[in-house]
């Protein structure tokens, strides 16, 4: 969960010193961004769930039973399906950089008619 964090905030101080942009560094930044969100937002729901699993089985008197190993896992397998999924959206779309900057209405401004 921190990993996650301080990585999206590393990343975001890259993307905006990065002058170069191509098809490969947007594709790089959404990539990178997702998987960060992903580090950052994943352990967070298996925790909740974790606690509503808690809250259910204290209410009719249960052992709690929860393996460590299978944070683990539900971390992996929720990697994995983002994985699969930037891979589908990269070939069916791939993102495309515009660097259309335009200054409108300074002119304007400096020069009053």
């Amino acid at each position: 969960m921190i990993v996650g964090y301080y990585l999206t905030r590393l990343l975001a101080v890259i993307h905006a010193v990065t002058v170069l942009t191509s098809a490969v560094i947007c594709t790089l930044q959404q990539w990178t961004l997702l998987i960060c969100y992903c580090l950052e937002f994943v352990p967070i729901l298996i925790k909740i769930s974790l606690i509503n699993k808690l809250g259910r089985q204290t209410r009719v008197f249960r052992k709690v039973e929860y393996d460590p190993n299978r944070f683990k896992s539900q971390l992996t397998l929720s990697i994995a399906v983002l994985f699969i999924y930037l891979v589908i959206w990269t070939s069916v779309d791939m993102p495309k950089c515009t660097d259309d900057f335009e200054i409108i209405g300074l002119e304007d401004e400096m020069n009053p008619q």
